[in-house]
């Protein structure tokens, strides 16, 4: 049995209906990811040759970059990615044959991917802190020792994924079972089950267990959740309590511009909240003509912000917004 996606969450994980404060949009009315069909690829390496070996990276393909694909080519035929961005990934190389197609090697190395492979989180993370690069500037190696081992990752690798999180923010949160089906509008679902396959493309699969293998949700109904797998059949069914560990992801893009004056003057007296990009989950308040910001690291004073937050009016920004507002001169520090 394939046990390469280990189940566990990271300390300050979000939790969509708890913690999270993601604010939600639909992208996709109905879910159907599938309809949208990202080419399949493939976790075996050297598949027929003496060298093949499986790279133990479903976590990596499966549960982060897949959707992360989904939701940036739904983004893009929305025209919701500016121009800027759109140039960039073209000029660095994210697209093959018209789909974006992220090294799942990158993330999957600095998420800690090992001989048994990886958590969810770790991986998760990994995304979130260093980027998404393209699969042809780091592409899987020969080996599989080779494959995971960090030195290979290079600092113009780490330099070109910073510089995807100045375009693009990456942000995820764990979701319920019984919300897969909402959450589908906002983002395909990484989750975990047991690796299995269909003698008909009808079937519903029911497995022993339900661990052991990442994959990703991109369509449900009443009688089964139907997943995109990186092995040869690519989508299956299963049956909806086969399947745990839903992870749904967002993108914000950050090149965007903003009325500085207006945006001060609209949101005067409101509470702050820094929602993606660098310095994200600082807070702040508008007051004076001027966006007055909190820099604090004590929890309790983070909590009492948060609250404000929750219960007061309040406005959320992105990094690159703040950084607008601090070349207008219209931000000052508690």
């Amino acid at each position: 049995m394939i046990n390469n996606a280990i189940i566990g969450r990271g300390e300050y994980d979000w939790q969509a209906g708890a913690n999270s404060p993601i604010i939600h949009k639909v992208l996709l009315k109905g879910g159907n990811w599938k309809e949208l069909s990202i080419p399949n690829e493939i976790q075996v390496v050297n598949y027929g040759e003496s060298n093949t070996y499986d790279t133990s990276m479903c976590v990596s393909y499966n549960s982060v970059c897949l959707p992360i694909a989904y939701i940036l080519m739904e983004m893009l035929r929305q025209n919701m990615i500016p121009a800027e961005t759109s140039k960039w990934l073209k000029e660095k190389g994210y697209f093959v044959n018209g789909s974006i197609n992220f090294s799942e090697r990158f993330v999957g190395v600095l998420g800690e991917t090992k001989s048994n492979g990886a958590y969810q989180y770790k991986v998760a993370n990994a995304a979130k802190n260093f980027g998404l690069v393209p699969e042809h500037l780091f592409p899987m190696a020969d080996n599989f020792n080779d494959n995971i081992d960090p030195k290979f990752v290079t600092q113009e690798l780490l330099d070109l994924g910073k510089e995807f999180l100045t375009h693009l923010a990456l942000n995820y949160e764990w979701v319920n079972p019984n919300d897969t089906e909402e959450y589908l509008q906002y983002s395909p679902n990484g989750c975990i089950g047991q690796f299995a396959n269909y003698n008909k493309p009808d079937d519903i699969l029911d497995p022993p267990t339900k661990k052991g293998h990442a994959m990703c949700e991109v369509n449900e109904t009443d009688e089964y959740k139907e997943i995109d797998d990186s092995y040869w059949q690519q989508f299956k069914k299963y049956k909806k309590d086969k399947l745990q560990s839903f992870m749904a992801w967002y993108i914000t893009p950050l090149k965007t511009t903003m009325d500085t004056q207006k945006w001060v003057k609209d949101n005067d007296k409101k509470w702050v909240q820094i929602s993606a990009g660098q310095g994200g989950g600082q807070f702040g308040r508008v007051l004076q003509g001027k966006l007055m910001m909190f820099n604090s690291s004590d929890r309790g004073t983070l909590a009492l912000l948060d609250d404000k937050m929750r219960t007061e009016p309040s406005v959320k920004i992105i990094s690159s917004e703040l950084d607008q507002l601090k070349a207008a001169d219209l931000v000052e520090n508690f």
